[in-house]
């Protein structure tokens, strides 16, 4: 198989994670990214929460340290627990400002990201999850009902004014969903039988 090779050195995990920071910080001092307060501005993309960008970077480095003997495919697993916690993530909170704050329905969007979630989930369904795991989850989902219990108050891109409990809340389940699947992936794909 193609990503059936031998294991990847720590060398060459530590290697790629420099080359990803010294690629963003490229791209960051030519002012095509510009940062504004807690957000990261890309030119054609958007902005994006800096919060999610460490949760994405501290989890895809994780994965893929700890899966490292799996060679190649560690780089997938890393990436699919990104994937999945962030966009499982963005369809909770999304439908969640559709309700409480009537924005816009995005059916078509979530759908195709919807493929990414089962994908994460079929790596992982066959192994119960560490404990470590099971804490991070149910800190995920206690920090949700807390969130939408206070109001559901968050800052957005351009707004003058931040709230400060919304972004708590934010980076608590984002970064406990994130670190809770991580977790749960890096037993499942070194303790599996290949």
């Amino acid at each position: 198989m193609i990503f059936a090779g031998k294991k990847i050195s720590n060398a060459k995990v530590i290697l790629l994670v420099l080359l990803l920071i010294f690629v963003s910080l490229v791209i960051y001092m030519s002012n095509q990214i510009k940062i504004e307060g807690l957000w990261l501005v890309f030119p054609f993309v958007g902005s994006i929460r800096v919060s999610t960008v460490v949760t994405a970077v501290v989890c895809f480095t994780l994965v893929l340290y700890l899966t490292r003997k799996n060679g190649l495919k560690s780089a997938y697993y890393a990436g699919l627990a990104v994937i999945f916690s962030m966009g499982l993530y963005e369809l909770v909170w999304w439908n969640s400002a559709v309700v409480l704050d009537n924005w816009e329905q995005r059916n078509w969007a979530f759908a195709a990201l919807l493929g990414w979630i089962f994908l994460g989930l079929r790596e992982v369904f066959r192994t119960r999850p560490p404990r470590i795991s099971i804490i991070l989850y149910a800190t995920y989902v206690a920090s949700m009902i807390a969130w939408i219990s206070l109001g559901f108050k968050f800052s957005v891109f351009g707004a003058n004014q931040y709230d400060i409990a919304g972004e708590i809340f934010n980076v608590v389940s984002k970064l406990s969903l994130a670190l809770a699947f991580s977790f749960h992936m890096i037993l499942a794909k070194t303790t599996s039988k290949r």
